[in-house]
């Protein structure tokens, strides 16, 4: 077990962080363009800019799933927080880059908790499984059509060299692949390290 120590509350972060608004957050009763997350009596608690307060015990958190996802002017980060009895989790984006540091100490406060008391199989990282797994099947019809193409239609050049054809497509497949299953597709937190590997990094 990596989860063996208990964090402090987030009001050491002025309260937690900011997190976008959303639909399911809205239909949570959490009403405003914004939404204030903490680590509070050892639970998850949301509060609406505009109203509505929900408190999340431990308990009552089936799953946290933890993701980092790669943006063209730097890393985007999201927390997914299933609840107990709901179909469709709670996403947590920080609003803007001046909430990150709160959001790593508010998550990896939550994700300790949640593994401590409750069993490291709740805490996960990556993100849904469609969308890890979207580039490399963008990337399978090209290598099927360049295969095609290598077997049944460049006839006048040898063998050897046909398979030449497929091939930057087939490793780059394969590249993204391998990069998916290792950064984004969903799978169990091993470690502390690769907990902090799903954060924002600095002072927290």
């Amino acid at each position: 077990r990596w989860a063996g120590r208990k964090l402090r509350n987030s009001n050491t972060h002025g309260g937690g962080f900011r997190a976008e608004s959303s639909r399911r957050l809205r239909a949570a009763g959490l009403a405003g363009a914004h939404v204030r997350c903490a680590f509070w009596q050892q639970g998850l608690t949301l509060v609406g800019e505009a109203e509505g307060r929900l408190h999340l015990p431990l308990a009552q958190i089936a799953k946290l799933r933890l993701g980092r996802r790669q943006a063209p002017f730097g890393p985007d980060y999201e927390a997914r927080v299933w609840r107990a009895g709901a179909p469709e989790p709670l996403v947590l984006r920080p609003l803007g880059a001046g909430d990150n540091a709160a959001y790593a100490h508010v998550m990896r406060a939550v994700a300790w908790a949640l593994a401590r008391e409750h069993g490291t199989g709740r805490v996960e990282a990556g993100l849904t499984k469609g969308e890890a797994l979207f580039g490399p099947l963008m990337m399978v019809p090209a290598a099927a059509a360049l295969t095609w193409v290598a077997l049944f239609v460049a006839e006048d050049i040898a063998w050897p060299l046909r398979l030449l054809i497929p091939l930057p497509a087939i490793l780059l497949c394969a590249l993204l692949i391998s990069r998916a299953n290792r950064r984004q597709y969903p799978r169990t937190i091993r470690s502390a390290a690769h907990l902090d590997q799903q954060l924002p990094q600095g002072r927290t």
